[in-house]
């Protein structure tokens, strides 16, 4: 009906999308916005009981020609079995994306086993604890899954330290900064000085509207603008536009250059948005 999040991301200036959800059957609302780009059915699932309908399901997703390409993503490195996350993040027409570093309390889930991962596990009665925890970060878990790289984008990277910027980048995965998801949930912002020193490309993102107030990129660059004034604000603009569409692998996207998409939206100094060809 044109009111829904997929029309008002557009409104906002988005031409192409990377979207999480459920059941990754948001690929007609998406079109019907005039967008190209991604959808991604979220799998996760711990216990062994589910494990075999969880690793059929994310081997299968409804195929939708088209400018949306749909694809599975694991949901993060704690929630997911690690044979349910490699098949997930396998390498596909499209990237996977996983939330990685938006909690401290990833790492100690991975390094030791327990704390409120662990508790929130065994609160929704998950069948976990055949798994023994690695003893190393998020990101090294990753790496050590064989998942690691530009197919998989690592969304948050807040807590993160200076082996996993080293990983991160010998890897040449993409960081996807969600800046007001992080502060609505654990009120920190990820390293951005420490990322761009260490090579990292960065995109930007929203998380949801479960934790930011809309879909607005712009929005998201202001609020790291801000925070990082020592960072040239090119460096959000290009996160917002050739660092996203690079990210997914759509070099046509995100430029003023020949032979890519056409139009553009005008910003303006009162922040009205407007399409022009």
């Amino acid at each position: 009906d044109g009111s829904g999040p997929a029309a008002r991301a557009r409104a906002l200036g988005t031409a192409h999308v990377c979207d999480v959800s459920n059941g990754g059957h948001t690929a007609p609302a998406h079109r019907a916005a005039g967008h190209a780009g991604v959808v991604q059915h979220e799998i996760l699932g711990f216990g062994r009981d589910m494990l075999p309908a969880r690793l059929e399901a994310a081997g299968r997703w409804p195929r939708v020609e088209g400018p949306v390409t749909p694809r599975p993503r694991p949901h993060a490195t704690y929630s997911p079995h690690p044979d349910l996350l490699r098949v997930a993040a396998v390498p596909g027409a499209v990237p996977a994306s996983i939330h990685v570093g938006e909690d401290p309390a990833e790492r100690r889930f991975l390094q030791r086993g327990d704390g409120p991962f662990a508790a929130l596990l065994d609160g929704f009665g998950v069948d976990w604890r055949h798994f023994a925890a690695p003893g190393c970060s998020p990101v090294a878990w990753l790496e050590r899954l064989g998942v690691l790289g530009p197919d998989l984008l690592l969304v948050h990277g807040v807590d993160l330290d200076d082996d996993d910027r080293a990983r991160i980048a010998a890897r040449r995965a993409t960081v996807v900064l969600c800046p007001r998801s992080n502060l609505h949930v654990g009120g920190r912002l990820p390293d951005v000085p420490a990322l761009l020193a260490a090579g990292i490309p960065l995109a930007l993102g929203t998380d949801s509207l479960a934790s930011a107030p809309d879909l607005d990129l712009v929005a998201e660059g202001q609020i790291l603008a801000a925070a990082f004034p020592e960072v040239p604000a090119a460096v959000f603009w290009r996160a917002a536009t050739v660092g996203g569409a690079d990210a997914l692998g759509r070099p046509g996207y995100g430029r003023l250059a020949a032979g890519a998409s056409t139009g553009a939206w005008l910003l303006g100094p009162d922040g009205e948005r407007r399409w022009v060809a």
